[in-house]
């Protein structure tokens, strides 16, 4: 299958050529086969925006040979969290491709996922951590989520003493700005300080009204912490997050497959809406018109590089963004489940 179009290129050349890394790490990744949710034709979720009815690896690995020619891409890959797919399938499914190397793998868990079941994938296959999500939460919508409803206490025992990555996609309408969420990241932080904690999506901070300074500035105290900034495109949410954050802790994803989707993330009101090229049922779209998108991947990458630009960052920070941060957390995990390596000791770096 070919993605690329003749104006990608262009934007590859001109904007990206100079700026990437020749090593990237993309550290928030959903794969996934049909097979593992049959019930598939029945999700329309914006919270889980769908573009492909499965994404595997072999497909994601020949995206990025296409898109970012001359670039290695590393993974960190975890399975596609849609209510009543098969968990199993899909962990075991990521694990067949952990190498160590090139794949990392996370396990998707939800706080029913027996602890026994969740020492033996991450002893015997090498996952790194957990990627919990709320829809994996039976009983709950979404704003009434709360982060333990997503693991549990023996789970986060567990990660601690493994040092492992966990990355949470917080719950609730308020997100950071919501005291429970709040309240309880800094009790997980300060009470397991091996588990390397990862913010997906910024902490689903997509527009600058969910975020406030003294939020960020509070919980920058805890050493444990990163933020991926997977899927954020507004320009003004990166620059606050990188006048507050050191480089060291920032962490590039792209949430594949939805970033090979051509279009946009915008905010309108406080609100984060996709606007798309094709029309999706959780998308704004007018194809009738005739605008030319590209790829959501390369809309990320801009944002993040205009950020870095109005934030005086070098192509060194870039470099810790894009690849190393996130390779020494995860390379650091595997070689101490693998080799009985130290842990992690909790130090912030820069």
């Amino acid at each position: 299958m070919a993605w690329l179009r003749e104006e990608d290129s262009e934007i590859f050349e001109r904007e990206f050529r100079e700026f990437l890394p020749e090593t990237l790490f993309d550290s928030h990744v959903h794969v996934w086969l049909e097979t593992f949710l049959p019930q598939m034709d029945q999700l329309v979720n914006p919270s889980l925006p769908r573009v492909v009815r499965e994404w595997t690896v072999e497909e994601l690995e020949a995206f990025y040979r296409e898109v970012l020619p001359g670039r290695e891409v590393l993974f960190l890959l975890f399975g596609m969290p849609y209510k009543g797919i098969d968990l199993k399938a899909n962990n075991d499914y990521v694990a067949g491709f952990i190498d160590g190397e090139k794949r990392f793998g996370l396990l998707l868990t939800s706080s029913t996922t027996p602890l026994d079941e969740i020492r033996r994938s991450v002893e015997e296959h090498k996952f790194c951590g957990y990627k919990p999500y709320w829809t994996l939460v039976p009983g709950k919508e979404q704003n009434e989520v709360t982060i333990f409803d997503m693991v549990g206490e023996d789970q986060w025992v567990y990660a601690n003493e493994r040092g492992l990555v966990v990355v949470l996609h917080i719950p609730r309408k308020m997100r950071l700005r919501d005291p429970l969420n709040f309240e309880q990241l800094r009790s997980i932080l300060a009470g397991f300080p091996k588990v390397k904690l990862v913010l997906a999506h910024g902490g689903r901070s997509y527009c600058l009204e969910h975020l406030e300074e003294h939020i960020v500035d509070s919980l920058q105290k805890f050493p444990n912490l990163f933020w991926d900034i997977t899927a954020i495109q507004n320009g003004n949410v990166l620059e606050f997050l990188f006048r507050r954050v050191a480089p060291e802790r920032i962490i590039f994803g792209s949430d594949m497959p939805i970033a090979l989707a051509r279009g946009r993330m915008v905010c309108v009101n406080a609100q984060n809406v996709f606007v798309t090229e094709e029309a999706f049922p959780w998308s704004l779209s007018n194809p009738a018109l005739g605008y030319r998108f590209t790829f959501m991947l390369y809309e990320s990458i801009r944002s993040v590089k205009r950020a870095c630009q109005r934030v005086g960052w070098s192509l060194k920070e870039v470099e810790k963004i894009f690849y190393s941060n996130a390779y020494t957390l995860v390379k650091g995990v595997w070689e101490t489940l693998t080799k009985g390596g130290s842990d992690f000791e909790g130090k912030a770096q820069g």
